[in-house]
């Protein structure tokens, strides 16, 4: 279609060429650039716009651009289809690779048998040989908050989902998927130690004590009605008996022993403490109460200022201050709608049902094993038992991890003040749960029950989800259909131009050849200007004369150098209009019918 449109547009424009400077000169007194001097054939008529504009010739200088743009048309015509690969969803058949349920079964690391048959984890910081090493999802979650890399496959920072593959994808496929699994995640509610609170059919009051050896205890009633205490998961006790190198710091009304520091100054210590429903590491405790202590986990934050005195042989403490959080991770399941590319990273998801009220039909045991082992993973240090420190550095995974999402070392400066609880509630929970999430995916083979072979023949585990397949289609560009509507809208309004302001019909014959031209202006004062001119002068310098005189031309009757009348090119004031061509503007109305037009 374009290519038929620049030889429309080339045609109107040798046509008005060759009419526009008759069509000024029939308006009167002209100029010379303009009429007689107007020169449009030397140039071809795409690139005619620059002189048609310096004369002023507006509807030749359009018709110049809509040839250009013809050759734009053509391109955008060319790149109006194009062939695209998409995704098309096709439905189906879908399994589960596991069940969804949490086995009990912990996470890996060095766990021996007696805590493997108690279904908890009893660490000890100050036997370093009791340290557990395992620390993987930590590693995970540093390089997803640091780095920007993605968190393990079937994993987003709130929820892990549970698996789900078809047998066999057809070849166009690219391994994405969609379909409806369950999501596992937490909530971390957080309280300060001040406070009271209920979640579920455990409520519990915080009343942190020192008893001896367990110095940290919370309070429970049971839904019916009895009550038990949790206990700190170890103790800061220096079991050699170097008392003299323990002090008792008063946390109001907690009671942590910690070594004294050495040197004077500002000085600060966090540290994450486990719970247990025993004051005696080495009894059982009931499997409900062992279940409600084992998912709660305390947080605290002190600050003090040590001075070096002259009788004393370790610095005095002063201007205590601390903070204690305690909280209580719990477990939440849903349906999702859940898409995940080809390795099983998750690229979107929404919650297609409510939570389920009781999560205990999703695992075994009293409590979620994969819960209560990532809260005993985050007792662990970067470094040793939990001290006072001088400087900003974090001993800890969770206040290492606060101060890389908070971009700042105030939560283990000593000179600062302690945290805000209501700022710092959020935080732990989002680190949390980035962990707990990152341990069920590193350790689902184990975590999550297998399908066995008869659960597959039964249908257990089966869904219907889409797959992601690539398919040709032709697609409309955007941008070239933008382009070429436009070119389209405004070649139609330069020819509705044309047509209302073609010129008029006036002339006997169109000047086409020389022969024409001159029996427009025979005899006309402009043959005497010409032969006053010195003969050996280029046609420029002609030209460049003629302009300099500034005389108007115009188009009408006249009496020539032989004294008989003229109908042509005359120099004013030498001519008369033609009858009714003032008001005469175009169209064939006008017109005598003898007259030559567009």
């Amino acid at each position: 279609m374009a290519t038929f449109i620049e030889p429309l547009w080339v045609s109107i424009i040798r046509v008005l060429s060759i009419l526009m400077p008759m069509e000024e000169l029939r308006r009167g007194n002209s100029k010379f650039k303009a009429s007689v001097g107007a020169n449009y054939v030397s140039l071809p008529p795409q690139l005619l716009f620059v002189r048609a504009l310096r004369s002023r010739q507006f509807l030749l200088s359009m018709t110049c651009v809509m040839a250009l743009l013809s050759s734009l048309l053509a391109v955008a015509f060319s790149g109006l289809f194009q062939q695209v690969a998409i995704a098309q969803g096709i439905q189906t058949p879908m399994k589960h690779s596991f069940l969804p349920f949490l086995q009990s079964v912990g996470l890996r690391g060095s766990v021996d048998a007696s805590q493997e048959n108690s279904g908890m984890l009893n660490l000890s910081f100050v036997n370093a040989n009791t340290h557990w090493d395992y620390v993987d999802p930590f590693y995970v979650v540093d390089a997803n908050i640091t780095r920007g890399l993605s968190l393990p496959p079937w994993t987003t920072s709130d929820y892990y989902f549970v698996s789900f593959d078809v047998d066999k994808l057809p070849a166009n496929a690219d391994g994405s998927r969609s379909a409806v699994t369950q999501g596992f995640g937490i909530d971390v509610p957080c309280i300060t130690s001040d406070h009271s609170s209920n979640y579920g059919n455990v409520s519990f009051e915080v009343d942190i004590s020192s008893d001896g050896q367990n110095n940290l205890t919370t309070s429970h009633v049971m839904g019916n009605g009895s009550r038990y205490d949790c206990h700190s998961r170890y103790t800061l006790f220096d079991d050699s008996g170097g008392v003299a190198l323990r002090f008792q710091v008063q946390a109001n009304p907690a009671y942590l022993p910690l070594s004294r520091p050495e040197k004077s100054g500002a000085h600060a210590v966090e540290t994450v403490i486990g719970m247990t429903a025993t004051s005696n590491l080495k009894m059982t405790p009931t499997q409900e109460q062992a279940a409600t202590c084992a998912q709660e986990i305390a947080v605290a934050w002190f600050r003090a200022d040590f001075t070096e005195q002259a009788n004393q042989a370790v610095p005095s403490m002063s201007n205590e201050r601390s903070l204690l959080l305690m909280c209580y991770p719990r477990l939440k399941i849903a349906q999702f709608e859940v898409s995940v590319d080809s390795g099983g990273g998750v690229t979107s998801y929404a919650q297609t049902g409510p939570f389920v009220a009781d999560t205990t039909s999703y695992y075994d045991g009293p409590a979620p094993r994969a819960l209560t082992d990532t809260i005993a993973l985050l007792h662990g240090t970067i470094g040793d038992v939990p001290n006072w420190h001088s400087d900003t550095a974090a001993y800890d995974w969770l206040n290492y991890f606060i101060k890389i999402k908070t971009n700042s070392s105030d939560i283990t400066d000593p000179l600062k003040p302690l945290p805000d609880p209501t700022k710092i509630s959020p935080l732990i929970e989002d680190i949390v749960r980035r962990v707990f999430t990152s341990s069920l995916s590193l350790n689902q083979n184990a975590t999550f029950k297998l399908m066995d072979t008869q659960q597959v023949i039964d249908g257990i585990g089966a869904l219907h989800g889409t797959i992601w397949v690539q398919v040709d289609r032709w697609v409309i560009s955007d941008l070239m259909f933008t382009i070429a509507l436009t070119i389209l809208i405004l070649m139609l309004l330069v020819a509705v131009a044309v047509f209302v302001w073609r010129p008029a019909r006036f002339l006997p014959r169109i000047p086409t050849s020389i022969a024409s031209q001159m029996a427009y202006f025979a005899s006309s004062s402009i043959m005497g200007d010409m032969r006053r001119m010195d003969q050996s002068s280029r046609p420029q310098e002609k030209e460049m004369a003629l302009k300099s005189k500034q005389y108007l031309y115009g188009y009408g009757k006249f009496v020539g150098l032989d004294h008989k009348p003229h109908v042509g090119i005359e120099r004013a004031p030498y001519y008369t209009p033609l009858e009714g061509q003032l008001r005469r503007r175009t169209g064939s109305r006008f017109s005598s019918g003898k007259g030559v037009s567009l």
